[in-house]
């Protein structure tokens, strides 16, 4: 799994590492709060509550595409207007974006068990 390391700040967690989350099935999802089409995906919120007791951690990147979308009170706001409760990383310098080698929003990364600790990376289109 790509490193979550470079976010600017987390939201409803502390910093979440690659080594924390080895044994968890993990759904990484790049969003921005105004983009439409994420806010369509934003039924992760719900998945993420659904699956929890199965070992379903999500997690949410809010990578801006606009100057306004990197303020971090913003970002708040959007999390809270969308009751979002699962960990969301602030990437406002596009380094887990970057991990990723992400391309767009909104984007979803499932990484299995294996894949969480068994390095590099590949990126596969769902």
């Amino acid at each position: 799994m790509p490193s979550l390391s470079g976010a600017v700040a987390w939201l409803n967690s502390p910093p979440l590492t690659a080594e924390a989350l080895k044994g968890k099935v993990v759904l990484v999802d790049f969003w921005t709060y105004s983009c439409i089409n994420c806010l369509r995906a934003s039924l992760m919120s719900g998945r993420g509550r659904e699956y929890k007791d199965q070992g379903l951690v999500v997690i949410g990147v809010h990578a801006p595409e606009f100057a306004f979308e990197k303020n971090i009170d913003n970002v708040k706001k959007a999390v809270s207007d969308l009751k979002i409760g699962y960990p969301v990383a602030i990437d406002n310098d596009y380094a887990i974006w970057r991990a990723f080698s992400n391309q767009y929003w909104p984007a979803h990364y499932f990484i299995d068990v294996e894949a969480v600790s068994a390095p590099p990376f590949r990126r596969k289109r769902l």
